[in-house]
């Protein structure tokens, strides 16, 4: 049977509602490992830790999260109180801070570690290790021979005018140079979700309903 891995931040989390419905095939078992407000770091880092713990997929789709967010990997033993957006996986405490703007300001002790981590003059630090972590994930999945696609869940040049994702997870001109873009769908789900009048109550969190009509609309796109 083949392992399909799915990767992705909250827009993610409800992946498993929509890829076995669209691409039916029983021969396929769906693995999610989609969290709220993770950021690049973390989903580059899950395929690295699904290898280590089932071997290597067959088929990894990355969706691709704000540029500006960042996640530590605390020891599994470590836990942030009164902080929702972690995630424990076999070894590590995964810790985000949901972007520039995001959830780590609210808590005292997330508060402390993150906002050395932050310019709010100058954003490209974060925006390299973002694209340094896809590279890492795109290249990966290269060498071992894993069929792949990736996307970035808004339209990272162009979010929509509506929505705060540029705010919150960054925006830019053009991928650095080092990007492997062969496999780049070049569709946004968010984006999507606006052009079809479906716009988000909070302005970045799309329903179910409207990514599983991007999965109908860009079928074809997809290397599964």
């Amino acid at each position: 049977m083949k392992k399909n891995l799915l990767i992705g931040c909250s827009n993610g989390m409800n992946f498993l509602d929509s890829f076995p419905r669209v691409f039916n095939d029983q021969n396929i078992k769906w693995f999610n490992k989609s969290w709220s407000a993770m950021g690049n770091i973390y989903i580059s880092s899950m395929l690295f830790e699904f290898i280590e713990e089932f071997g290597i997929p067959d088929y990894v789709y990355f969706q691709f999260s704000g540029l500006s967010r960042i996640d530590i990997p605390f020891d599994r033993n470590v836990e942030i109180p009164d902080y929702s957006f972690q995630r424990k996986t076999r070894y590590k405490n995964w810790v985000a801070s949901g972007g520039h703007d995001g959830s780590w300001p609210h808590n005292d002790l997330t508060k402390k570690f993150f906002c050395y981590l932050y310019d709010p003059k100058n954003e490209k630090t974060n925006h390299d290790i973002s694209f340094k972590n896809i590279f890492a994930a795109i290249e990966l999945c290269k060498t071992l021979k894993i069929k792949y696609n990736w996307t970035f869940y808004y339209n990272i040049f162009n979010p929509p005018n509506n929505s705060n994702a540029h705010k919150l997870d960054g925006k830019i001109e053009k991928f650095p140079n080092y990007i492997d873009t062969t496999q780049y769908l070049n569709v946004h789900p968010l984006n999507f979700a606006y052009e079809i009048n479906e716009v988000p109550e909070d302005g970045i969190h799309y329903s179910n309903g409207s990514f599983l009509k991007f999965l109908i609309t860009y079928k074809d796109k997809f290397n599964i």
